[in-house]
C-alpha cells in the first residue's frame, strides 16, 4: 500500500491531456482504469505510455486491454485497462 500514491501519480502523469480517467479501481495487487476521449490517436498514446510504466519504470506488469468501445452518439471512445502493480 505504500507504493499506491506513487502508482496513481505515475498513471495520471501519462494520461494524455485529451483523455480523462472516468474510473480508477485499486486493490493491493492490481489496478483497473477506464479512460475516455474523442481520439483514437490519444488512446494509442495512452497504451504506449502505460506500457512504458511496465517496461522501463517497473511500476506495472501484465497489462491487459479489456475493452475498447465507441459511443456513436457522443463520438467518445472508452478503453478499459487492467494491470498488476509490481
Amino acid at each position: 500500500r505504500q507504493k499506491l500514491p506513487d502508482v496513481v501519480n505515475a498513471i495520471l502523469a501519462v494520461i494524455p491531456e485529451e483523455l480523462s480517467a472516468s474510473s480508477m479501481q485499486f486493490s493491493a495487487k492490481n489496478i483497473s482504469l477506464v479512460i475516455s476521449g474523442n481520439s483514437l490517436i490519444s488512446m494509442n498514446g495512452l497504451i504506449d505510455n502505460i506500457t512504458v510504466l511496465g517496461e522501463q519504470k517497473n511500476i506495472l506488469k501484465n497489462l491487459i486491454v479489456q475493452q475498447l468501445s465507441l459511443d456513436v452518439k457522443s463520438g467518445t471512445y472508452s478503453i478499459s485497462v487492467q494491470a498488476d502493480i509490481r
